[in-house]
C-alpha cells in the first residue's frame, strides 16, 4: 500500500506537469493567435502577414499524457480495496476514472472540432498546397470568424476545466502526504 500511494504520488504530480505545460502551449500558441486576430477582427484592422503568417495555428494542438499504468495495475489486481481511507480511495478513483478520462475526450474533441472547421471553412475555401496564404482574405467571412470564435472559447474552457483538474489532483497529492505521514511515518522527500 505504502508503495502504492508513493508511485501515485509521483505519478500524479508528473501528471500534474502535463496538464500544466498543455495549458501554456495552448495559450501562448494556438490561443494567443486566436486572441490577436479576432481583436485585428473587432478593430477592422486587419494584419495580412500575421494573419497569414501564423496561420499554422489554426492546426497546432498538443495532447496531455496521463500515466494511467500504476493506478490500472494496482486496481486490476483488486488491491484498491486495501485503501482504508475512504476519502482518499474515492479521490483517487475520481481522478483516474472520471477527471483523466474527461479532460482526454475534450481534447479529442476539441481536436475534431478545429480540424473539421479547418476543413470545412479553410481549405475548402484557400486550397491546401498554397499553405493557406489566402487566409487574410476570406477573414471577414461568418464561418472563418466562427471558427476562430469556437476554437477561442473552447481552448479557454478546456484550460479552465485543466486548471480544476490540477487544483484537485494537487488535493489528492495532500491527501497521499497526509496518509503516508500517519499511517507510515512517511516523510515526503
Amino acid at each position: 500500500m505504502k508503495e502504492f500511494l508513493i508511485d501515485t504520488r509521483e505519478s500524479l504530480i508528473q501528471d500534474t506537469i502535463n496538464i500544466r505545460k498543455y495549458i501554456n502551449f495552448m495559450t501562448n500558441e494556438p490561443l494567443a493567435y486566436y486572441d490577436s486576430v479576432l481583436s485585428q477582427i473587432d478593430r477592422k484592422q486587419i494584419d495580412a502577414q500575421y494573419i497569414d503568417s501564423h496561420n499554422y495555428q489554426l492546426q497546432n494542438n498538443q495532447g496531455i499524457d496521463i500515466n494511467y499504468g500504476i493506478y490500472q495495475s494496482f486496481s486490476s489486481a483488486n488491491n484498491l480495496r486495501l485503501i482504508e481511507n475512504r476519502k482518499l480511495l474515492s479521490d483517487i478513483i475520481s481522478l483516474y476514472s472520471n477527471s483523466f478520462p474527461v479532460i482526454q475526450l475534450n481534447l479529442k474533441q476539441l481536436y475534431d472540432k478545429r480540424s473539421d472547421g479547418f476543413e470545412k471553412y479553410i481549405v475548402l475555401k484557400t486550397g491546401y498546397n498554397n499553405n493557406l496564404a489566402k487566409l487574410s482574405t476570406i477573414i471577414y467571412q461568418p464561418e472563418v470568424q466562427y471558427l476562430f470564435q469556437m476554437g477561442d472559447s473552447f481552448i479557454k474552457e478546456i484550460n479552465r476545466r485543466s486548471e480544476d483538474v490540477i487544483n484537485q489532483t494537487a488535493a489528492v497529492i495532500s491527501e497521499i502526504d497526509k496518509e503516508l505521514k500517519e499511517r507510515y511515518g512517511y516523510k515526503i522527500k
